[in-house]
């Protein structure tokens, strides 16, 4: 049977996508299976669902469940359902209808429609990744899940009635069933604090946070830094013969002729891998005073604020002796200027695509190397930890950190800097 959609330009416009069967509204994966919807058993169960909030509620909304398989009688559907509703008073109407109640199960969907932009007003969407929503979805239906094995009835449980006895049992879940590890163990905390912030903050939901008294423990490990030693004997490592990789059944060669230059480009920017990949030649500019600097836009915080790439969030890379000599190496005299990326792959690949090379590759010469078992992001960190040892608290001018404390628990090594006292005198002889 052929499957239900809803068209990208439709998604704001109330209609959905409901199971029969799970009684779940779907968005691109059944809710049980966790499987793509195109592989679901049982798409004879999927109907059109019209939702329409009424105005003035506290998210009360009026519901029907239509036979149609065509999304254009579905819109016609919504328009005379709406018309009907608004004749009637909201309230009067007696087709059948459901009701939504403030239940977790229902909290959840359309936390997981926000997550994915889906009726959701524009000004609020937020970028997110597929890593992000899939994690917390996964956490969502772990957490109703360890509540009905526990005896609970999820499907009724209210969000107002969850309280310290369920974080209790999930908790333990977590420590005594899966056995997860600190770090892990606190994203999982982390997330189910962070739907209910929403719930709260968005949903307009009275109650309290019963996540909010959870203490995490964070564990501070003293931040990697590569050597020149190190990083040296990672780009010779870098070779066609040192590329072949077998896991998992599969195999491949990790090696590209451009990898050294990527690796090289991380170390001397000390930008995320997304950063890098964009880095464009026309983002170099030439101020005043002749000093070059990459003038970029800072993702993060941009996507935080704005849900967008681009914002009044800005960074600035300089171009030290070491990058402009890179730069060199990579085409400056001919490519300054121009709207070419500054890392040539040769490939029409996605820039998700290249990140993930990158990354892969990264840790499989690093192997291949020898060395300690160092990742891409400690590229960075090693860039930050030399240029606060040169700058001091400025550094994070360009670093793109709005206080010296995230560098310092994130990035800075202080070995390094501890390491680099060798001629500091505490009295002048």
């Amino acid at each position: 049977m052929e499957l239900l959609k809803i068209p990208a330009k439709y998604n704001q416009c109330g209609i959905k996508v409901k199971c029969l069967k799970c009684k779940w509204q779907l968005n691109d994966s059944c809710k049980m299976t966790d499987k793509k919807l195109n592989s679901c058993e049982h798409k004879d169960k999927h109907r059109f669902n019209l939702v329409v909030c009424i105005p003035g509620s506290n998210n009360a909304r009026r519901m029907k469940i239509i036979e149609t398989r065509s999304f254009d009688v579905a819109l016609e559907e919504m328009r005379l359902f709406r018309q009907e509703l608004q004749i009637d008073g909201y309230d009067k109407n007696t087709d059948k209808v459901e009701v939504s109640l403030p239940t977790y199960l229902n909290y959840a969907a359309d936390y997981l429609d926000c997550l994915n932009g889906v009726n959701t007003p524009l000004h609020l969407i937020r970028m997110r990744s597929v890593a992000h929503i899939r994690d917390n979805k996964r956490v969502l239906l772990l957490f109703g899940q360890v509540l009905k094995d526990a005896g609970y009835r999820i499907e009724s449980l209210q969000l107002k009635d969850i309280g310290d006895k369920h974080v209790e049992v999930f908790y333990k879940h977590l420590i005594e069933v899966l056995k997860l590890g600190n770090a892990t163990k606190n994203k999982y905390m982390v997330i189910m604090k962070t739907f209910f912030n929403w719930c709260i903050e968005v949903k307009d939901h009275t109650g309290k946070n019963p996540f909010g008294k959870s203490e995490l423990t964070f564990e501070k490990q003293e931040k990697e830094i590569f050597t020149r030693a190190e990083f040296e004997q990672l780009l010779k490592a870098v070779t066609y013969e040192n590329g072949h990789s077998q896991k998992y059944g599969k195999k491949r060669n990790y090696y590209r002729p451009w990898l050294i230059n990527a690796f090289r480009l991380s170390l001397e920017v000390g930008e995320r891998a997304e950063s890098v990949v964009e880095l464009n030649w026309k983002n170099l500019i030439e101020l005043d005073n002749g000093v070059e600097v990459f003038r970029i836009s800072n993702l993060k915080p941009n996507r935080i604020k704005s849900g967008k790439d681009k914002g009044r969030f800005i960074r600035y890379i300089p171009v030290t002796s070491s990058l402009k000599k890179l730069l060199i190496d990579l085409g400056y005299g001919k490519k300054k200027g121009t709207d070419c990326p500054v890392l040539d792959t040769g490939a029409e690949e996605s820039v998700k695509y290249i990140m993930q090379l990158i990354t892969r590759s990264f840790s499989h010469f690093v192997e291949k190397a020898g060395i300690r078992n160092l990742c891409l992001k400690d590229l960075r960190k090693t860039y930050i930890s030399h240029l606060t040892g040169a700058l001091g608290e400025k550094a994070r001018i360009f670093t793109g950190h709005s206080d010296t404390k995230v560098i310092e628990d994130h990035y800075l090594s202080k070995s390094y800097l501890a390491g680099n006292l060798g001629d500091f005198k505490i009295f002048e002889e």
